[in-house]
């Protein structure tokens, strides 16, 4: 379970802010029911030309008071209780799930293209082997290979395929198209056509993607200032909801330059289908 920070920008004038003020510390803290998961709160703050008013904030978010959700441009005061909650896992599953959308669209041919997959915390272990009806040669590249044991061997009795396990990116032979599901893009894959959500990511390719799509009640808890993938974030890995595990990014770019989901899969088919490096 988490706070969800609601803003209340404050009016002018002197009695319209006192009072405004205090009907929003009064006002009681919300709880969303969530689909197929734990619920999650809502806490009404007061904001002054863009700064929170923090007195009696701490309190009335009580034992989730380090579990926060908040808009990124709200800084949050150093505090032994009050922190931001970042999302770790769901944002790898989002990237996972933008590539292999792209790459069922893209048809390229299995034995035109290495595939890797940046996993460096086993995060997407139980996910790896979806990767090889796309490539010949699937690559995993993770710091925990103990994670990648179960689906190394299931690989290679359900599918008569090896997953290629390393510690440490370096150039395939051929084309090769990296999913960096952990953010931890190398300067050898400039070459490569690279899957992330960070912008100005390395590779010939920088395929990057940001937000997702929320549900109709959901937008309107968020609004637009509260980052989507941190609330869905948060709603998947503190309540347990799996509305948004099949989630895909709804802005994607090519080296920097917008575009939609048929130009990407547009340019990684050509990527896959010019000459090897």
């Amino acid at each position: 379970m988490f706070i969800v920070f609601r803003q209340n920008e404050i009016e002018k004038g002197y009695f319209k802010r006192k009072k405004q003020i205090k009907r929003i510390r009064k006002s009681d803290v919300q709880t969303v029911k969530s689909e197929n998961g734990l619920p999650f709160y809502v806490v009404d703050i007061p904001l002054c030309n863009g700064e929170i008013l923090w007195n009696g904030i701490e309190e009335k978010c009580g034992r989730y008071a380090s579990r926060i959700v908040a808009s990124r441009d709200v800084p949050i005061p150093d505090s032994n209780r009050l922190k931001r909650y970042i999302p770790t896992v769901l944002p790898s599953e989002i990237i996972f799930n933008t590539a292999i959308l792209v790459l069922k669209s893209a048809l390229c041919r299995p034995d035109s293209f290495a595939l890797t997959l940046t996993d460096r915390n086993g995060i997407l272990a139980r996910r790896a082997n979806e990767l090889l009806p796309f490539s010949s040669e699937v690559r995993i590249i993770t710091r925990t290979p103990e994670k990648y044991i179960r689906p190394a061997a299931e690989a290679m009795n359900d599918f008569g395929a090896t997953l290629i396990i390393r510690e440490s990116h370096s150039p395939a032979q051929k084309r090769e198209i990296v999913i960096c599901c952990d953010g931890a893009t190398a300067p050898s894959m400039q070459d490569c056509a690279v899957f992330s959500n960070k912008k100005y990511a390395c590779g010939k390719l920088s395929l990057c993607g940001s937000n997702i799509t929320l549900t109709p009640e959901h937008s309107g808890i968020t609004s637009d200032y509260i980052n989507p993938v941190d609330f869905a974030g948060a709603l998947s890995e503190l309540c347990g909801s799996q509305i948004y595990s099949s989630a895909v990014f709804s802005d994607t770019e090519i080296n920097s330059i917008p575009c939609d989901m048929r130009h990407m899969c547009e340019c990684i088919s050509a990527f896959c289908t010019s000459n090897a490096r």
